[in-house]
């Protein structure tokens, strides 16, 4: 059984789906949806479900203009309605619920994506929502130098330990060194 939150995650965007698909058009409210949909989704999804729809209902503007913002190349209009509602669902639950992980938001978004949409899709929520997330939760400075470290001079997952050069053992002298450096 999955977690109620990858329950509710799902149970949103089906909604969103039908939501935007009707645009303009007198659709079901989320509850009277969640009472006549079939088999009846998992009671302790429908509360995180209803927040997430609700944030991206009334939000949705603003969402797509975020959106927009990263997505370069792309008119938000045109992305197919599955993958920019998984992107907003995303979106919002960042937004929203910034006690959750964007790597368990983003990864959960993309496994959506894979089952909803195209195989291909979703590197494509990945690439928007990573983008996003560097906007709106940007990387602690610790957490930046570990990423660089890991990136340089070890495999972090595996917990290899390689010495830094001098230079870049103490960060906090780099930074200084870089930040007077270009005054």
């Amino acid at each position: 059984m999955s977690h109620p939150h990858s329950a509710g995650r799902e149970l949103a965007l089906q909604y969103l789906y039908m939501h935007d698909i009707l645009a303009g058009r007198e659709g079901q409210a989320f509850d009277e949806w969640v009472a006549h949909h079939h088999p009846a989704p998992p009671e302790e999804a429908v509360p995180f479900a209803r927040q997430l729809v609700e944030a991206v209902v009334q939000h949705g503007a603003e969402l797509d203009l975020e959106i927009a913002a990263v997505a370069t190349n792309w008119n938000i209009s045109r992305m197919a309605t599955v993958d920019r509602n998984i992107v907003r669902l995303g979106l919002a639950e960042m937004i929203a619920h910034a006690e959750t992980s964007h790597k368990i938001i983003i990864n959960e978004a993309v496994e959506l994506a894979k089952r909803y949409s195209m195989e291909e899709a979703g590197a494509f929520v990945n690439g928007l929502l990573d983008a996003l997330r560097v906007k709106l939760r940007p990387l602690s400075l610790q957490a930046w130098l570990d990423a660089l470290r890991a990136r340089t001079y070890g495999d972090v997952t595996n917990r290899v330990k390689t010495p830094l050069p001098p230079r870049i053992a103490d960060p906090e002298s780099l930074l200084f060194e870089t930040y007077h450096s270009s005054q």
